[in-house]
């Protein structure tokens, strides 16, 4: 239920299509920008018409602004009797709605562009934007990377797992109070990093992959606060960060994490890499192949994406990289080794050392 606080015009856009807000979620902001609530409306009826009898199947999580742009969680518990592509054309349909959000101004939904508000990110119009700017003084600038010296990773090539944190080692609601520090704020019965052993786990036979940390919790918290709060194995493993200290940040957060991490890609050159997130902004054509997308609530605990992740890893993380692997056929488990089948009829059957044969960090 949402709060009495909450905008009336926004409680009638939720009431509107209540078969898509239901149960214990959605968390939907009282602080939703105002000019997005036509795109929400628009949004909500677009995936009702695709969806049509079949809207029980959907469940919004949480619609709020995140570094300028709307940002649509959601659930769809796709049916065997649906239509192909149906989950495909919903994914679309957000990706879409997420992607107009940056051009139109939150507070009044005219044409408008992403702006510096003193080191946030926010989608004004030219008048909104003169208007904050007699508010507090501050001399607005549009964001942009052009001319800004990026410093080089210290550490590269190798083979490199980019980490989210929200959405992935535990729910992506997370809010920070000054004592209490960051905690899952919905639902209910989760902690942070709850999932943090799982991932240390399923990386135990590949001790030769180094962690790039891709997760905003370094713009806060900066690199070494982030990493110190990881467990002891998945911090050793920990490299550096997708955001310097030396890079303008509002430049960077006006960039897609995939955008994000390719950027550290051209400059780290890494030999093969594998991203974890839990939103498919700026990874269109990478999902399946160089990213798991993972539930945004249950993370990578969630079943389906658990089974991905385990052939993404084994796939992206053999000593001599993935392109090897391009006509593997099945692996299997062989006391120490993995046993790789190539869909050759000429090719030997290879053999890898998994990590309890310490062959070294690559």
């Amino acid at each position: 239920m949402m709060d009495v606080d909450v905008d009336p015009q926004l409680q009638r856009l939720v009431a509107a299509h209540a078969p898509l807000f239901r149960g214990a979620h959605p968390e939907v902001p009282s602080d939703l920008a105002p000019g997005w609530y036509p795109l929400v409306d628009g949004l909500c009826s677009d995936i009702e018409a695709v969806l049509g009898d079949a809207c029980a199947m959907f469940q919004v999580l949480q619609i709020k602004e995140k570094f300028g742009g709307l940002r649509v969680y959601y659930r769809l518990q796709c049916a065997s009797d649906f239509p192909a592509g149906v989950g495909a054309r919903v994914r679309d349909l957000v990706q879409q709605a997420e992607a107009d959000s940056k051009g139109l101004c939150e507070q009044c939904g005219a044409p408008a562009k992403l702006r510096n508000r003193e080191g946030w990110l926010v989608t004004l119009c030219e008048p909104h934007l003169a208007e904050w700017a007699a508010d507090d003084g501050i001399q607005r600038q549009d964001v942009g990377l052009q001319g800004d010296a990026v410093p080089q990773p210290a550490v590269r090539g190798g083979h490199v797992l980019y980490l989210d944190f929200d959405g992935v080692l535990h729910p992506h609601d997370v809010d920070v109070e000054p004592r209490r520090g960051p905690y899952v704020n919905s639902p209910e019965g989760h902690a942070i990093f709850e999932h943090a052993e799982l991932l240390s786990d399923l990386l135990e036979p590949y001790p030769h992959v180094r962690i790039v940390l891709s997760t905003g919790w370094v713009t806060r918290y900066r690199y070494s606060g982030a990493q110190r709060r990881l467990p002891p194995r998945l911090f050793a493993r920990c490299v550096g960060a997708t955001w310097h200290r030396e890079m303008p940040l509002p430049a960077f957060e006006a960039l897609s994490r995939g955008e994000q991490v390719r950027a550290d890609v051209a400059r780290r050159q890494p030999q093969a890499w594998l991203a974890l997130d839990d939103h498919d902004e700026g990874w269109e054509d990478a999902r399946g192949h160089s990213v798991v997308i993972t539930d945004p609530i249950h993370g990578i605990s969630s079943p389906a994406v658990l089974e991905l992740l385990k052939v993404s890893l084994q796939r992206f993380a053999l000593p001599f990289g993935p392109d090897v692997l391009g006509n593997c056929h099945s692996s299997e488990r062989v006391g120490k080794r993995l046993k790789v089948h190539i869909h050759d009829d000429e090719a030997p059957e290879l053999q890898v050392r998994s990590a309890t044969s310490r062959r070294g960090k690559g």
